[in-house]
């Protein structure tokens, strides 16, 4: 039931865009997070007819409870307060700002539910603060939430924060939690998870973004046909973006004005990789153990392809790089005008990125990660650094209090804060036509949480990428030199879960 409140504060949620089931690379029951559209809001009190979607998850949905005026206390670090300038968390009142009102009204319907106040606390970027707090048994927060998952990972492992999958009240398989996070659980333990409750998982997903204007010029219309289609590959990309390459200064070398056909980063070809479902950490079955499997054909067959690619093709731009500083100084900026000024035809990276370019004057198009062959199955899309993964401490004085609102929050945000989502950052800055709404859907439901670059176990990524930074490709040398040392970090890594 809505109350006069909720009814004069709330618009009624009257469409909705309803997506079939996706499966993602992640897990093969993955639900995507579901764009709802939102009446515009009256000054008078609204009628509310039952959601469509409301009515889906009915069965499941998290049961309202008096908690006695429970203070629920989210902490988040500095970097995850704003995205884009955009509030996470917490607001104050409705001011007008679509995603500042979502969250206003996530917030309301959850504090009138449980009889509840949500409250916005800041931290340091720094996780030692919360470890030295959590350490000491101070309750200070109900969630944690830390910038990135690599920042997370030594205080899960000493057991800071609680077993996630252990608190029934939090309904991790429902669709407003994140499916392919739980790749991430160790001997069946989830210490973190992400979902509908925040839009950063979402923004640090890796994506291409292709100029329609180049498109249009040299016939490449048929982009999300072939996503669609699942003939999204590797080799089409390839073939693309040394096909459009032009010298058109003519001095015979790379230079500013030059038309190219991928800009990516340094760490560009090991997310491309992952793209190709590469794994580099494995659990087998036989021997319960996690194993390194950097060293197994298929992880330096599509490594080596991917580096190859990005450091000897003429047309590739690879930011943060020595030939890129040496093209265009050290100002990013002089790189993506490239992209604006229509020289290149695809960019690769966060899609968060991608809202810098929304007064883009030419159109562009937004597709997902292509497969590595036709053959795979699902496309993969990296969710990369700064995905603002939910932690609960051990400290929290009421788990079951604490699990109740988190999951309601999050279940709250499917019908406020993701139809928000939707209309901001994609409805009004991003997504110029139609066919982009279809493939961002399904890139959105192709998440995948690598499980080594996540949890930043053997760290032989980092030397990748100062590989890709040189314009150099010694992987076989690498590999061979740091093999040993993987398999004894994911060793140690492991068996403090063991306990």
């Amino acid at each position: 039931m809505y109350t006069a409140k909720q009814k004069h504060m709330t618009a009624a949620l009257t469409a909705l865009l309803c997506l079939g089931t996706i499966v993602s690379c992640g897990s093969e029951d993955t639900a995507s997070k579901l764009p709802a559209k939102t009446a515009e809001i009256t000054e008078t009190e609204v009628v509310v007819t039952e959601d469509p979607l409301r009515a889906q998850y009915a069965d499941i949905a998290p049961l309202p409870e008096d908690t006695n005026g429970y203070a629920f206390r989210v902490t988040v670090d500095q970097n995850s307060v704003l995205v884009n300038n955009q509030v996470q968390w917490d607001a104050e009142e409705e001011n007008g700002d679509t995603i500042n009102d979502a969250i206003y009204r996530r917030n309301l319907a959850v504090e009138e539910q449980y009889n509840c106040t949500i409250s916005l606390l800041t931290a340091e970027e720094d996780d030692r603060d919360a470890r030295n707090a959590i350490m000491a048994g101070d309750d200070f927060t109900d969630l944690m939430i830390i910038d990135s998952m690599s920042q997370t990972t030594d205080l899960c492992a000493i057991g800071l924060f609680m077993n996630l999958s252990e608190l029934p009240e939090l309904k991790l398989d429902a669709a407003w939690w994140d499916q392919p996070i739980r790749d991430l659980a160790i001997y069946g333990k989830q210490f973190v998870t992400t979902g509908a409750i925040t839009i950063k998982d979402d923004l640090s997903q890796m994506c291409v973004m292709f100029n329609k204007e180049l498109a249009n010029k040299y016939d490449y219309n048929d982009f999300y046909q072939h996503v669609l289609d699942g003939t999204w590959t590797w080799e089409l990309m390839k073939s693309r973006t040394k096909n459009i390459y032009s010298d058109l200064d003519g001095d015979g070398a790379m230079g500013v004005y030059d038309l190219y056909g991928m800009i990516t980063f340094d760490d560009g070809p090991y997310f491309m990789a992952v793209g190709a479902d590469m794994h580099t950490v494995i659990y087998d079955d036989a021997t319960d153990a996690y194993l390194s499997n950097w060293e197994s054909e298929d992880v330096m067959t599509k490594l080596t392809d991917y580096i190859d690619f990005a450091i000897s093709t003429p047309g590739v731009i690879i930011r943060e790089s020595r030939r890129a500083d040496n093209l265009f100084g050290e100002d990013g900026e002089a790189i993506d005008r490239v992209f604006r000024e229509n020289r290149a035809l695809f960019w690769v990276g966060n899609f968060g990125a991608t809202v810098n370019m929304r007064d883009m004057e030419s159109d562009f198009g937004l597709l997902p990660i292509p497969k590595w062959n036709e053959a795979q199955k699902q496309y993969c899309c990296t969710v990369t650094g700064g995905s603002a993964p939910v932690t609960i401490p051990i400290t929290v004085p009421d788990a079951h209090i604490t699990a109740l609102i988190t999951d309601a929050m999050a279940y709250e945000s499917m019908f406020t804060l993701t139809p928000a989502f939707y209309d901001v950052f994609l409805d009004e800055k991003i997504l110029r036509d139609e066919d982009s709404h279809a493939t961002v859907d399904l890139m959105f439901a192709s998440k995948k949480y690598d499980f080594d670059w996540q949890l930043d176990i053997t760290e032989i990524d980092r030397g990748i990428s100062d590989m890709v930074s040189n314009h150099s490709n010694n992987l076989v040398k690498k590999i061979a030199s740091s093999s040993k040392r993987a398999q004894k970090a994911i060793d140690k890594y492991v068996e403090k879960y063991e306990d």
